[in-house]
């Protein structure tokens, strides 16, 4: 019987990815699934009761959490110098990390999926499981670019690469990896989108939130932990787009939501918005989850994130706040999918114009198709390719303790 590990570092969108695999697999095979936890590592409490209800056999590699919070704070990984990223890293891979992967795999699994080898300590990870002739399979976990801290893939060590599409597969071959290495299942975490019906849960929050007339969203993510700005001007930039929207906030009862990533800090985000003028129709959230908040919006603006994505496949008209000197970092802009808000002109003028246009519907159902692929399906498609990896490997005479 095969064993095939899989690694997590997030509870929540890892195990919404991984979780559907592996029931999969336990449906159609006699695989033996086991999950490796990193939640610690950004101050996350490993989800190990979730996978315990499923009977999924769980092992933390961290035993403790390196920090309280996986709130960015005053302090995020995007402040650091780079030289002074790569010794914290390097210190923590070679006194702790390395260790703890030797354990965990010390009895050779047949496979061992992993959500992205290129940010640390996946990276580090990948080429141990490569050097000890362990088959892994890269699991992509969301949107791909480049970012100024250095995450970029590192396309290889890897056996294989699980994309989510067309542009995927193009972004990783351009990484250097093979594309007879790359295949095209889609993305398992968005499977359940396709199919349920968020209509009651969004009925709740609207009252909850006492949303009446229309709800503009701003979802941000730590793009001072990828490197782009600071956590200061991150939040300088969140104020400076809200304080711009006073003509939408004077609607009767619209109001503007921003919802946080956990990485960020309600606490100081809150603080900056608190003294703008109509304050109280600007609500900033974090545990409230993104798709009932998608069945209401009017319209999502986002950094770099993949909830821009998610925000497209609700039908929700998307625009892409402009990085300083970084522009816009993903194709959402590019593509046409998306509109461009600058901050070198009026950002309410932008903003109205916007959600009065027309929706750009034809471009945004071809990015779409170009972006996933097997949507609602993804989950067996990655069953399959794990069960090829798995039949590959064994014809290849490799050892697999």
């Amino acid at each position: 019987m095969s064993r095939v590990d899989f690694v997590i570092g997030n509870d929540g969108h890892h195990t919404q990815a991984v979780l559907p695999v592996i029931r999969r697999l336990r449906e159609t095979t006699e695989c033996r699934c086991r999950v490796a936890s990193l939640c610690e590592l950004r101050g996350l409490a490993s989800p190990a009761e979730r996978y315990a209800l499923e009977g999924i056999s769980f092992e933390p590699l961290i035993p403790f959490r390196l920090r309280a919070s996986p709130a960015s704070g005053t302090s995020p990984e995007g402040d650091r110098p780079n030289h002074v990223r790569r010794f914290a890293r390097h210190l923590l891979w070679h006194s702790l990390l390395r260790w703890t992967v030797r354990k965990v795999f010390a009895t050779h699994p047949d496979l061992v999926v992993i959500p992205n080898d290129g940010a640390f300590p996946y990276d580090r990870i990948c080429r141990w499981l490569a050097r000890r002739n362990i088959p892994s399979l890269v699991l992509q976990e969301g949107i791909r670019f480049d970012t100024p801290t250095g995450n970029r893939q590192d396309a290889s060590s890897a056996t294989a690469f699980a994309v989510w599409g067309e542009t995927s597969r193009d972004y990783y071959h351009s990484r250097g990896a093979p594309t007879e290495r790359i295949y095209e299942t889609g993305a398992p975490r968005l499977d359940a989108m396709a199919r349920a019906d968020w209509s009651e849960d969004a009925a709740v929050f609207r009252n909850r939130l006492q949303l009446g007339g229309r709800t503009l969203l701003l979802l941000s993510n730590p793009i001072d932990d990828m490197g782009y700005v600071t956590s200061e001007f991150k939040i300088a930039l969140i104020r400076r787009f809200v304080s711009a929207q006073t003509a939408f906030l004077e609607e009767s009862g619209s109001r503007l939501v921003v919802k946080l990533h956990r990485r960020e800090s309600l606490h100081d985000i809150k603080t900056a918005l608190s003294d703008l003028p109509l304050s109280s129709s600007i609500l900033v959230v974090q545990d409230i989850p993104l798709h009932p908040l998608l069945q209401i919006a009017d319209g999502a603006v986002v950094f770099a994130s993949t909830v821009g994505l998610e925000a497209l496949l609700f039908d929700v008209r998307l625009a892409i706040l402009e990085l300083p000197e970084h522009g816009f970092v993903h194709d959402f802009v590019s593509s046409g999918a998306a509109t461009p808000l600058r901050w070198n002109r009026d950002l309410g003028q932008q903003v109205a114009a916007w959600l009065a246009g027309p929706r750009p519907a034809a471009a945004v159902s071809r990015y779409l198709a170009s972006t996933l692929a097997n949507q609602g399906t993804a989950a067996e498609a990655v069953a399959e390719l794990i069960m090829k990896l798995l039949r590959s490997h064994d014809r290849s005479g490799c050892a697999s303790g």
